[in-house]
């Protein structure tokens, strides 16, 4: 058998290296190297079915070194993965091709997760060996391990720290690593940068410790083979391998990023002993392949069994909060009313799934009776993550990703640190994955905190954030309806910027109506001069909106016709008919006053040529809520100044 495996592994390595010459970019490096210990998993261990290709039973793997993505193209080819051919290796790194550059989960079956920033996928992996030890713990019929590979540069990323050490305390058994171990990046030896103890640091972490050749099959199998029968611990085999091995540039730095020339791989050939032309894997190793693949026993389970659609229950549950928020005047921070919403969620979808980045009581994310997630006991709904907000992210997009999106994943942090989760929130986008990020304290109004803790710039940057919606309520009503629009979202991630200090009802009469979902719409009018002609239009989003409605109606009394624009999802907006959109903020209405206690980069649309922002373009101040306000004049009176010079 491990005659065959070298053979298979062989061809493996070179259908790597000849598309990445043809592409003329790629890492043969990576591929070549890791091709071996790759091989031994897909062929002898990784459970797959190709007629099944989503079973949620399956074994997940994980390309978190995702550089090295022409091997795993291979590998699922050989493994005779039905939507992958011959023509689509050819085309490695092309234009609209299934083969990209870096893995991506929706063009191919067998890539579990898309990766490519390094740390991202060990990060993910974690949460897929979550999501998976949650649902075993439940249904003990369901069963898979998520194996993960990486390199010296996952572990250099401080990603790393944070989710392997949050998989070492919650002792994911069914997690298994496997290093890369070939002592070589980019610059050079490993040496010039780091002269950590792997083995002493992971073991450090709660994992158990394998090491072994990660050229020689036999001894890769018998790892591998161990490291499935842990019962309490996740596994970090440490693979010693040779970087670009049997070619002219192995075990240096120059094959990292290097694509062979025509003679480079005529040389390559010879030493794997390949007599075919290029891009010809012969059928005795198809089924070779298949031979070895198939002495196990695995059964594909579909998740129906697993997973109830709650979605109609908790939008209609949602819905009558909403009427209850009106009844009852809520006057609360919007943080408070989104703990409402998370509450609901918790009690009516078995699939919804929250946590927090120490912050719970603040981000208000965990309801009294929701069950945390121990190493003890994995049946729960809730993640301490602990003070990691970027490996947090990402294993939200494991969970996410788990059972095809089935599973609802709620994270929460200040928005001042969404900084720190931004790499994860773009992989949230890049994948589809609708994970709801919770971010409170949302502006200058966390006050005496000071600049560190508002934020400012972070409202632009994560509206920039291809695929994905931004929301920032007023009040409860806006806040459930922006909850209700963020879960029917089912292929983008939603943000929430929520705020810390009370805010009044704003939306006092009830309505099954939601108006968040048209991103934004006619908050308040001036009644009696409804058909008459616009003086003017403050627009403004969340707690600014209070500020906006004070400065309308004092202008109003004064014989004016100033409406206010409540714009709590500006992508939502955009994205509406230009009909719509004219209709709420009329062309000729060229008077307008956008409020927003944060950066005024990208509001300029919103304002026109002739309107004015009244935002913030520099950093917070280290004193009360109000007097911060005042100091940077976000008020009704110097709103109502600026707009009453405009008029």
């Amino acid at each position: 058998m491990y005659k065959q495996l070298q053979k298979i592994s062989n061809y493996t390595k070179y259908l790597s290296a000849t598309s990445i010459s043809k592409a003329k970019s790629g890492h043969t490096g990576a591929a070549i190297g890791m091709a071996d210990f790759l091989t031994v998993l897909y062929a002898k261990h990784l459970n797959f079915d190709i007629n099944n290709p989503k079973a949620i039973n399956r074994d997940r793997f994980v390309m978190s070194n995702g550089h090295a993505s022409a091997l795993l193209y291979s590998l699922l080819y050989i493994s005779g993965y039905k939507d992958i051919s011959i023509d689509d290796i050819k085309q490695f790194r092309q234009l609209n091709s299934k083969t990209a550059g870096h893995p991506e989960m929706d063009l191919l079956d067998g890539v579990d997760i898309s990766t490519g920033p390094l740390g991202q996928g060990l990060a993910t992996a974690v949460g897929l060996a979550i999501a998976e030890a949650r649902i075993s713990a439940k249904h003990k019929e369901l069963s898979n391990y998520t194996y993960v590979s990486l390199g010296d540069g996952c572990l250099a990323e401080g990603i790393s720290h944070e989710a392997l050490e949050l998989a070492g305390h919650l002792k994911l058994n069914k997690l298994i690593v496997l290093f890369d171990d070939n002592k070589i990046t980019i610059d050079g030896k490993t040496s010039l940068f780091t002269s950590t103890d792997i083995k002493k640091r992971m073991q450090a972490y709660g994992f158990d410790v394998i090491s072994c050749d990660g050229h020689n099959h036999k001894a890769i199998d018998k790892a591998l083979t161990k490291a499935k029968k842990s019962k309490s611990k996740p596994t970090f085999i440490m693979l010693n391998t040779v970087i670009g091995k049997d070619t002219i540039k192995e075990d240096s730095s120059g094959i990292h990023g290097y694509a062979l020339k025509e003679t480079e791989l005529v040389e390559l050939k010879k030493a794997l002993d390949i007599k075919e032309d290029d891009f010809v894997v012969p059928n005795e190793v198809l089924k070779s392949f298949q031979e070895i693949h198939n002495t196990k026993t695995f059964k594909a389970i579909n998740d129906d069994k697993f997973f109830t659609d709650y979605s109609k229950d908790l939008q209609k549950a949602l819905t009558e909060l909403k009427r209850m928020a009106v009844e009852e005047e809520v006057s609360q921070a919007t943080r408070a009313s989104m703990g409402e919403c998370i509450e609901l969620a918790a009690r009516v979808d078995n699939n919804f799934m929250s946590g927090s980045a120490d912050l719970t009581p603040s981000n208000c994310t965990r309801p009294e009776f929701m069950q945390d997630i121990t190493p003890e006991d994995k049946s729960g709904s809730y993640i301490h993550y602990g003070i990691r907000e970027h490996a947090m992210g990402a294993v939200a997009n494991g969970l996410s990703a788990y059972a095809d999106k089935k599973i609802t994943p709620a994270v929460g942090t200040f928005l001042s640190f969404s900084d720190f989760v931004k790499p994860s929130l773009r992989m949230s986008a890049l994948m589809g994955l609708p994970v709801q990020y919770i971010f409170t304290h949302d502006s200058i109004g966390v006050g005496e905190d000071g600049p560190t803790h508002q934020p400012i710039e972070q409202f632009v940057s994560l509206r920039a954030i291809p695929n994905s919606y931004t929301f920032r309520p007023c009040d409860m009503v806006e806040t459930v309806e922006a909850w209700q629009t963020g879960l029917s979202i089912t292929n983008a991630p939603s943000f929430y910027m929520l705020s810390r200090q009370n805010l009044d009802l704003v939306r006092s009469e009830f309505s099954e109506i939601n108006k968040v979902a048209s991103g934004g719409y006619i908050i308040y009018e001036n009644k009696d001069k409804k058909t008459q002609e616009l003086d003017a239009i403050i627009i403004a989003t969340g707690s600014e909106v209070h500020i906006a409605i004070e400065t309308a109606k004092k202008l109003n009394s004064e014989d004016k016709n100033v409406s206010v624009v409540s714009m709590p999802c500006y992508e939502l907006f955009m994205r509406q008919p230009e009909e719509y959109r004219n209709s709420i903020l009329p062309k000729n209405i060229t008077k307008r006053l956008v409020i927003e206690a944060a950066s005024s980069m990208g509001l300029a649309n919103l304002a026109g040529l002739e309107g004015r922002l009244l935002c913030i373009d520099e950093f917070g101040k280290s004193a009360k809520a109000d007097d911060v306000y005042n100091y940077f004049n976000l008020n009704a009176e110097f709103a109502y100044k600026e707009l009453n010079s405009m008029i």
